[in-house]
């Protein structure tokens, strides 16, 4: 298990018992800057290789992106002109990662670190960020979404280059969406001002249905359901093929005020807040 903490600490540790394998410190090794809210991507594991979007920089060399062994932790690789986002690396096809850092988006090779295809996009704003992690669409296609006045965005896998933007449709904040078809689910609008659940046709562009309005929330697909878990601490259960906004669970599982993601696997929903810890067996 291998996991990044808030200060720029990598700890690998053994599943079976919990036990130290190795320890890397970002923010020491490559002067990787906190930012406003801390460092926040989540370690990409593809093969032997451990991806992190660090945004610093080593020995007077770019660290936007390094990938470091999974069995020393050692750096086989960094590169990268870019300071970190909010978002995770995400696994490409074809042996190649894509990430979305603070000024734009990165497609490069896993084997090296080469960058393949690049392009900017961000908000003007300072205060802005690059929260949610792209979504595949199809072999071809990501979709890109943000606040900020940067929407949603479908662009060619391979070049970067736009298909169509549109904002106003799904723009995500923090949460990343999830997409089972041509259906993208995701939390829409500014936290500040509260988010609404939408479910959107992708090749119509079109909404489907929408919840009313909360402070915000993160969504999972399991199986023909969209599970949400909300910053007020609700679980929604939704279908996938409901025409409106019809859960058919709705239930108070943590207290008020996270944003921690959930996991689910066999069944269980796995969830926090700052206090505790539940799982949830979904039926």
């Amino acid at each position: 298990v291998i996991v990044h903490g808030a200060e720029g600490r990598v700890d690998a540790l053994n599943l079976e018992d919990g036990r130290a394998l190795w320890q890397r410190d970002l923010a020491a090794d490559f002067e990787s800057p906190s930012g406003f809210f801390g460092r926040a991507c989540s370690p990409l594991i593809v093969g032997e290789r451990v991806i992190l979007t660090p945004g610093g920089q080593a020995q007077g060399r770019p660290v936007g992106v390094v990938a470091l062994e999974a069995g020393t932790g050692a750096t086989l690789w960094q590169g990268v002109e870019d300071e970190a986002g909010y978002a995770s690396p995400v696994a490409l096809p074809g042996g190649e990662i894509l990430c979305w850092m603070r000024n734009g988006l990165w497609r490069v090779a896993l084997e090296d670190g080469a960058v393949r295809a690049s392009r900017d996009l961000r908000s003007a704003m300072d205060a802005s960020v690059n929260a949610a992690q792209p979504v595949l669409w199809g072999d071809d296609r990501v979709l890109v979404t943000a606040a900020y006045g940067v929407g949603l965005h479908a662009l060619q896998l391979k070049t970067l280059i736009e298909d169509w933007e549109e904002e106003g449709l799904m723009d995500c904040h923090y949460s990343t969406p999830v997409r089972k078809g041509d259906l993208l689910f995701g939390f829409h609008g500014r936290q500040e001002t509260g988010q609404v659940l939408r479910c959107v046709n992708l090749p119509t562009r079109q909404v489907v249905w929408e919840s009313e309005r909360v402070p915000g929330g993160t969504v999972l697909v399991a199986g023909e359901d969209v599970v949400v878990v909300t910053e007020q601490g609700e679980l929604w259960v939704v279908p996938v093929a409901a025409e409106s906004f019809t859960p058919r669970l709705r239930v108070q599982i943590l207290r008020s005020g996270h944003r921690s993601y959930p996991a689910y696997a066999d069944g269980v929903l796995y969830a926090r807040d700052d206090r505790r810890v539940v799982a949830v067996r979904l039926r």
